[in-house]
């Protein structure tokens, strides 16, 4: 039997209890090769069968992990596990709101807790107990729903306060508001209205943001005066629009049409691949669309500053890079994700800690649980180490009661390059 671990996980936990934050977990073990695994730990099952309704998991700072099942053009359903830095998991919570659209994905993570996006709800998780509550899903001044439009995937906690950037609209708005959403006290402030506001056919086609650059984006695209216009509106951390710039216009791509959210690089740029695989890319100057040629595109990601187009060619996975006017390189074999895949073959051992006491067991025929192949998704990789991520597997499925396929799943970290 192969063990695919090189984690001690009780001395894993203790670092991260240790130092509170779940990149320390690299200077507490040996850091993992590129395609090798750590400690598989049994996440739960999930319906379907591979590929799964998945997004790739993430971290907070106290190593508790988040997996998100649902996906915004596929299943109108969410659900979401915890995985507990001290072992066990939790995976009660299915809140969601809007009957369009399903999981936008991960929107932050901070000490002990992380924030998803779905439909219309901004939902918040905490790490300590596995709960999840909505946040502001009603207006405290008037009692009406708040729909959450768009959201700006970043979240600062500073000592006084923890934000996040977002447009928000009840059914009487005729547009959305602008708004710092305050995360602790589960109110707005800054609230300034979307203008114009004699826009119609108002429609977000994604968001993006970086929460060290203190800056977020949301493209835009609505009818005024007969004309439609195409518009990335770039935002502060207080709230305030700074910038407006026109982009070529998006007349195919419906709402929310970019897969995942935009990534903004170390040089400004804003990167991102919509619904018809074409990547998209802008900054304050301006931007452009670009036809991707020789893959099949999935996403676009972000790693150490720079933007990777990911996706497949010839039943491989491949990667290329955009240039800081994005222009897309040529075409790379993706070693680390072929590397990754490897690794699952023949029979691996995966912990099942979500009751106690854990037990170990073996999976055999193990497979990535979502995208073609390992790291190839939509949505950008969570960083959980230096050189580490963490990534979903699939193991046995089993046809429950009423005919339905469901899978289960298991979480581990996994050693990542990018060319």
């Amino acid at each position: 039997m192969r063990r695919a671990s090189r984690f001690i996980l009780s001395k894993w936990f203790r670092c991260l209890s240790l130092f509170a934050c779940a990149a320390s977990a690299a200077s507490c073990v040996e850091p993992l090769p590129v395609g090798e695994y750590g400690t598989f730990r049994y996440v739960g099952q999930v319906r379907g069968s591979t590929p799964l309704n998945l997004l790739p998991p993430i971290a907070d700072r106290e190593g508790n992990a988040y997996v998100l099942y649902g996906d915004k053009n596929a299943l109108l359903e969410v659900q979401l596990f915890v995985g507990h830095a001290e072992g066990g998991w939790s995976g009660g919570c299915t809140i969601t709101f809007g009957n369009d659209v399903g999981a936008h994905g991960f929107v932050g993570k901070g000490e002990e807790r992380a924030w998803y996006w779905s439909g219309e709800s901004l939902v918040k998780s905490s790490g300590r107990t596995g709960g999840c509550s909505p946040v502001l899903e009603f207006d405290p001044a008037s009692g009406a729903r708040l729909n959450f439009r768009a959201v700006v995937p970043w979240v600062r906690e500073t000592p006084s306060q923890t934000i996040l950037l977002a447009w928000i609209q009840s059914l009487t708005d005729p547009v959305p508001f602008q708004a710092v959403i305050d995360l602790e006290q589960g109110v707005y402030t800054e609230l300034q209205e979307f203008s114009p506001r004699e826009a119609e056919n108002l429609v977000v086609i994604g968001t993006g943001g970086d929460r060290d650059a203190a800056e977020g984006v949301v493209v835009v695209r609505y009818t005024l005066d007969g004309q439609v216009r195409t518009e990335a509106r770039f935002i502060n951390q207080k709230g305030q629009t700074v910038e407006t710039k026109a982009l070529p216009s998006m007349d195919d791509v419906p709402e929310y049409g970019i897969k995942g959210f935009f990534q903004r690089s170390d040089a400004g740029l804003y990167a991102g691949l919509d619904s018809q695989g074409q990547v998209l890319a802008f900054d304050r100057s301006g931007g452009k669309r670009s036809v991707v040629t020789g893959m099949t595109p999935v996403g676009v990601h972000l790693f150490q500053g720079e933007h990777w187009l990911v996706g497949t060619e010839n039943d491989q996975p491949v990667i290329a890079r955009l240039d800081d006017d994005g222009g897309i390189g040529k075409n790379k074999v993706w070693k680390a994700s072929i590397d990754a895949a490897k690794e699952l073959k023949g029979t691996i051992d995966v912990l099942d800690d979500r009751s106690l006491p854990s037990s170990q067991i073996e999976w055999k025929n193990a497979r990535t649980a979502m995208g073609p192949f390992p790291f190839v998704h939509a949505h950008t990789l969570d960083r959980y180490a230096d050189g580490t991520t963490t990534w979903l597997v699939a193991g046995p499925s089993f046809t429950a009661s009423g005919g339905e396929e469901r899978t289960a799943i298991a979480h581990a970290p996994v050693g990542v390059s990018y060319p």
